[in-house]
C-alpha cells in the first residue's frame, strides 16, 4: 500500500506550491461565488448587468503577485471610480431634471484567479443604494454604436422627432427598457 503524504523532502522542495493548495483547499466564506474561467466570469457580468440595467466600473487590477495570478475589482458605475472633482456650480440654486448621477453606492464585486487553476473566486456585495432596472436607465450610458446611429441623420438635417418611432415606455415595471429608448438630444 503506498504511502499518500509527501516527504519532508517535497514539501521543503515546493513550500510555494503547498502553500497555494492550501489556499485553495480551505473553505471559504469571503468568496461566496465561483466561475469555472474567465469567460464564465465576464458572461455572468455581462447577465447582471442587463438584469438590472446597471455598470460595473474596474477600479483596480493587480496580476503577477505569487499570491493570486488576477485581482479585479469593479464598483456600480453610480458610486464613480476618482474622488470628488474640483468643480463648483454657477448657480446651485437651479432646479435640474435629472438629478446626480453619483451616489455613495456600495455595490462592489472582487474577483481573484490563483496561480495553477482556472477558477475564478467572486465576493460581490450587491446593495444599491439607488433604484435599480428602469429607474437607473436615465443614468446609464448609451452605447456607442446607438449613439452614432442616431447622431448620423441629425448630421444630415433629419428632424429628432423622425429619427425614433418607438413607442414612448410606458412605466410597465414587469418590462426592463433600455437606454436607447430614454435618448434625449442632449445625449448625442
Amino acid at each position: 500500500m503506498a504511502n499518500s503524504k509527501p516527504t519532508l523532502t517535497q514539501h521543503l522542495q515546493n513550500p510555494l506550491q503547498d502553500r497555494l493548495n492550501m489556499i485553495h483547499s480551505l473553505p471559504s466564506s469571503k468568496y461566496s461565488l465561483s466561475w469555472d474561467n474567465w469567460a464564465a466570469f465576464q458572461a455572468w457580468l455581462l447577465r447582471e448587468e442587463s438584469t438590472f440595467t446597471i455598470k460595473f466600473h474596474l477600479v483596480n487590477t493587480y496580476q503577477g503577485l505569487p499570491e493570486f495570478e488576477r485581482q479585479c475589482r469593479y464598483v456600480c458605475s453610480r458610486r464613480g471610480t476618482g474622488g470628488s472633482k474640483p468643480y463648483t456650480k454657477l448657480h446651485p440654486d437651479w432646479n435640474r431634471k435629472r438629478g446626480p448621477k453619483r451616489t455613495e453606492c456600495k455595490c462592489a464585486l472582487l474577483v481573484k484567479q490563483y496561480p495553477g487553476t482556472a477558477t475564478i473566486l467572486g465576493n460581490y456585495s450587491s446593495a444599491h443604494d439607488h433604484l435599480l432596472r428602469n429607474a437607473n436607465l436615465p443614468f446609464t450610458q448609451i452605447p456607442k454604436d446607438k449613439k452614432e446611429h442616431i447622431a448620423g441623420p441629425l448630421q444630415l438635417g433629419v428632424s429628432a422627432d423622425h429619427i425614433d418611432c418607438n413607442t414612448l415606455f410606458d412605466q410597465d415595471s414587469t418590462r426592463v427598457a433600455e437606454r436607447t429608448e430614454f435618448i434625449e438630444l442632449r445625449d448625442i
